[in-house]
């Protein structure tokens, strides 16, 4: 397996996990006082939005040639200490 295939496959597994993080936090966002639940939805949606965006992202490492997937490794990186950082700040706030 290239470490390109190797890459894809760990933020796969990655993107899997929030996915399930993200459902439960909807769900927890759901039970929250009445009057705090748009806030709290609307955070768990910013989290959706973010799990998209790295989505796209390692759909583009997929698609790129041998030499141009390293260029996008560095931003699914980003992304990806961007969404686990806010996963941890939304589960702390609900």
């Amino acid at each position: 397996m290239s470490q390109k295939d190797e890459y894809i496959r760990t933020g796969e597994a990655q993107i899997k996990d929030w996915k399930a993080e993200i459902d439960r936090l909807r769900d927890r966002a759901g039970q929250t006082d009445p009057q705090k639940r748009p806030q709290n939805s609307e955070k768990v949606d910013v989290l959706q939005q973010k799990h998209q965006k790295s989505t796209e992202k390692l759909q583009e490492i997929k698609k790129a040639d041998q030499g141009g997937w390293e260029a996008l490794k560095e931003g699914f990186e980003k992304l990806r200490r961007d969404m686990q950082e806010s996963i941890e700040e939304v589960k702390t706030t609900l």
